[in-house]
């Protein structure tokens, strides 16, 4: 981790605070990722779901982060966390458990994560209005509309004033709106992704010659990766040589490569929960053919061109437009592409 863990933590913090503010009255439930199997006993390697990352920055499995205000405005806190367990421990690693999580993440209260869907319906009670986002993991749904089936009968029951099914509403487009503008933290994550991966890149570059497999181009990219304090990556390598590069998300990695290939990789490591996302092709005997030269140009000076584009104000569509207009235009040169450019 590059962020000083006390730094993040107080961060987050005020990110809640912020969340709170646009979310306005009602309760926020937000999970974390559910671990995945790879087969037998094995998980694959566990991260934390992206939003819960932002807002708590809580690294285990099995956590979900409760935010609400109570009618004197005060904003409230709880994370629920997997309680210590010794024999687990050993055999996966040491937990915060409840303690460690409330003294280390800053929260107002921790509890345990057994005891969440027990305690549930109290913290729903008396909010007409629940923030959480469906479809991500059924068993969670299935729990949750269960608790809501409960609440409704006792709010039929009682003379709360409360209608009987709460309002769900997805919270995903106010933390999207918060997570767009990235402060100082976040940056310094983004550079130190982005200058990592580019080493990796140059480090598969020198690796490349006639003779060696796409998986030992690999190795090369993401050695440099974790020797420069990158712990995964930021999604599945792709090492594409020869006609593989036409594999839009090309995963087996394994073709031996052959003299005149041109490499496609695309790949990116992750620091803090941030990751770069860079693609390059490249001639695996240290120079282009003529005829991948000619083809590599009219690439890059649509990227420069994507590039010159960028500014305030400007649609998120504008540079891939720019970008696809020199394309049409340079294949079009080419004789690739035929017909009018305006047409194609």
């Amino acid at each position: 981790m590059t962020t000083d863990l006390a730094t993040l933590v107080a961060r987050c913090a005020k990110r809640r605070e912020r969340l709170l503010d646009a979310l306005g009255d009602g309760v926020l439930i937000l999970p974390t990722a559910p671990e995945t199997l790879r087969n037998g006993d094995v998980q694959h390697s566990f991260r934390a779901a992206s939003d819960l990352a932002y807002l708590a920055a809580f690294p285990e499995p099995d956590a979900t982060l409760v935010l609400w205000r109570d009618r004197k405005r005060t904003a409230h806190c709880v994370l629920f966390v997997r309680p210590r367990d010794q024999e687990r421990e050993i055999w996966d690693g040491r937990r915060f458990g409840v303690a460690g999580a409330k003294r280390t993440f800053r929260v107002d209260e921790a509890r345990s994560s057994h005891q969440f869907w027990k305690d549930l319906p109290a913290l729903l009670r008396e909010h007409e209005r629940v923030f959480v986002r469906l479809g991500r993991d059924p068993d969670f749904d299935r729990r949750l509309f269960a608790v809501f089936g409960s609440l409704a009968r006792e709010r039929a029951r009682s003379r709360a004033g409360l209608p009987a099914h709460p309002t769900l509403v997805d919270p995903s487009p106010a933390i999207a709106e918060l997570r767009l503008i990235k402060d100082e933290l976040e940056v310094v994550a983004l550079q130190r992704a982005a200058d990592l991966s580019a080493a990796g890149h140059v480090a598969a570059m020198r690796a490349a010659r006639a003779g060696v497999t796409e998986y030992a181009l690999q190795a090369a990219l993401e050695a440099e990766f974790r020797r420069g304090g990158s712990e995964r990556n930021g999604y599945d390598s792709i090492v594409a040589s020869g006609p593989n590069a036409c594999i839009l998300h090309y995963h087996e990695n394994a073709r031996q490569v052959r003299r005149g290939d041109l490499v496609l990789i695309d790949a990116g490591c992750e620091i803090d929960g941030y990751t770069a996302d860079i693609t390059r092709t490249w001639p695996v005997d240290g120079a282009f053919s003529d005829a991948q030269r000619a083809v590599y140009d009219v690439v890059l000076r649509a990227q420069l061109a994507a590039i010159r584009s960028i500014r305030p104000g400007v649609r998120a569509d504008r540079p891939h437009d720019v970008a696809r207009r020199v394309l049409c235009k340079g294949l079009v040169a080419l004789g690739v592409l035929r017909g009018r450019t305006a047409r194609l």
